[in-house]
């Protein structure tokens, strides 16, 4: 794939890097002064979090991606030709 502005995708660094320190770096769990007990684990609500937070990344990257402007590739001009003469791969019965 082509792109009419392809520095533009050197901006893909951020969501790179959004998503990296969304999933590496952990947070401390919240624990009430009332109860005086250590945070159960749950990791799957844990997980579930960390992929809801990695929306935006994902919403920045395609955003990056439509603003460097991806552009369709043109089909060969010489097949295009050969179809309108009728010189096209035929099948025989």
């Amino acid at each position: 794939m082509s792109f009419a502005r392809p520095w533009v995708l050197l901006v893909l660094i951020a969501p790179v890097l959004l998503v990296w320190w969304e999933w590496r770096c952990r947070g401390r769990p919240l624990v009430l002064p009332l109860d005086h007990a250590r945070a159960k684990a749950r990791s799957w609500l844990e997980r579930t979090i960390k992929v809801a937070n990695l929306l935006p990344a994902l919403l920045l990257a395609i955003t990056v991606m439509l603003l460097a402007g991806p552009q369709r590739l043109a089909p060969d001009v010489a097949l295009r030709r050969r179809h309108a003469l009728g010189q096209g791969v035929r099948c025989h019965r």
